[in-house]
């Protein structure tokens, strides 16, 4: 597979040093208004992983899940405190997994405003299959019954959603299935319903796929030209086997991955599919539990700039380097 390497505005000993140089792109004369910044926020910790991804336009800012309760509270909110950031216009729960919707009570109580909250739930059969381990439809209630106490607003996404961010990008819900009636596949688990949402800002784009997992992916991977060349993947269920096929990595064909899990689970064993694919078709990875917070400035017509706050890799990888 041939890659299409987008420019880096970081040169690449800075950028294996895991070092942040600021873009070649003057400020001068491109507004700071035109970027659009995401980042991966490292919410994960030992054997514990998260999803958070913080993405900040011009004047909205969209946050897509929180990671758990203590995790967003130590990582999350240091970095929204960090940036300056006193609302979240729209923020979305990807699927219904504590490790993506635990923070949602700390960002209520934290001072951040929150516009709209998108909470996708799971048909509740689904549901009900994965208790007491996955899923908790109790739990769920009691998190959303606190939230409407506190005033926050609640709404649906919905398939083909374009969430409004200004005029320099965009973004949209491709899917948004709960595996009920109406759902193309039935009998799927909890991480098969994730929303998976597409950013586009010039012509570069990227992919969020919460934790897809092998039966929807496969159908994706095979239905969707939606999918096609998107340049920047967030690597659903954090790398871990159970996740989407090859066939829907092959499919997005991306230049760079952005992986939400700890070193312990990315340099395991159930990792080691997703990363054999990623290292044999060359994609640029980062990931949390080796890069720290990954963030990802994106500008109309200019280079990528992707900086890290840490730099490491698997022991195995560490070996063959030295």
């Amino acid at each position: 597979m041939a890659r299409r390497w987008i420019a880096l505005a970081v040169p690449a000993i800075a950028l294996a040093a895991g070092l942040f140089i600021p873009p070649l792109v003057s400020r001068s004369v491109v507004a700071d208004d035109e970027v659009v910044r995401w980042t991966m926020v490292d919410v994960s910790e030992g054997d514990r992983q998260g999803d958070a991804h913080l993405i900040e336009f011009a004047t909205t800012t969209v946050l897509i899940d929180t990671g758990l309760e203590d995790l967003a509270r130590s990582r999350l909110l240091p970095v929204l405190e960090q940036r300056d950031v006193s609302r979240i216009d729209h923020l979305f729960i990807s699927h219904a997994h504590r490790d993506h919707y635990g923070g949602l009570i700390v960002l209520a109580d934290s001072g951040v405003e929150l516009g709209t909250v998108y909470f996708h739930k799971p048909d509740p059969a689904i549901c009900k299959r994965e208790v007491p381990w996955g899923c908790d439809a109790a739990e769920i209630d009691r998190y959303t019954s606190a939230l409407r106490e506190r005033g926050v607003r609640f709404g649906d996404a919905v398939n083909g959603m374009a969430v409004d961010v200004g005029s320099t990008a965009s973004l949209t819900v491709l899917y948004a299935y709960d595996g009920g009636p109406g759902s193309p596949l039935r009998n799927i688990d909890v991480n098969d319903t994730s929303l998976i949402m597409r950013l586009d800002v010039g012509d570069v784009s990227a992919l969020f796929t919460g934790d897809l997992n092998r039966k929807f992916g496969t159908f994706l991977a095979s239905a969707d030209l939606e999918l096609r060349s998107r340049r920047l993947l967030k690597v659903p269920h954090h790398g871990a086997e159970g996740v989407a096929p090859n066939e829907f990595f092959a499919a997005v064909d991306p230049d760079y991955a952005f992986v939400p899990a700890p070193r312990t689970l990315w340099c395991s064993e159930r990792s080691q599919r997703v990363r054999g694919w990623l290292s044999e078709q060359d994609v640029r990875t980062y990931v949390n539990g080796l890069h720290g917070d990954v963030t990802i400035e994106l500008l109309p017509g200019q280079p990528v700039s992707i900086s890290t706050h840490s730099r490491g890799a698997c022991e195995k990888q560490q070996a063959k380097r030295q």
